[in-house]
């Protein structure tokens, strides 16, 4: 493996851990610290959707727009398309 994927993987590696230990030493209840999760957790599910759909509309978009000039340029040369 090179070094830049070993880098990431220690990377990714610590995050989890002091993720692990931020949950485990946080000074809420379990019962809070669930709730926040849960919370956050559908925040961020919200913004993904929204990210998808744009996402989605973007691609939408630019495919309607390559068709368009497609069309264009077929009615203005056909013989040179086909």
């Amino acid at each position: 493996m090179k070094t830049n994927g070993k880098i990431l993987i220690a990377g990714l590696a610590g995050l989890a851990a002091g993720a692990i230990a931020a949950i485990l030493m946080a000074p809420r209840s379990g019962k809070d610290t669930r709730r926040l999760m849960r919370e956050t957790g559908d925040e961020w599910g919200e913004r993904f959707r929204e990210e998808v759909e744009d996402g989605k509309r973007a691609v939408s978009s630019i495919r309607e727009k390559i068709g368009s000039r497609f069309r264009h340029a077929e009615d203005k040369e056909p013989e040179r398309i086909s």
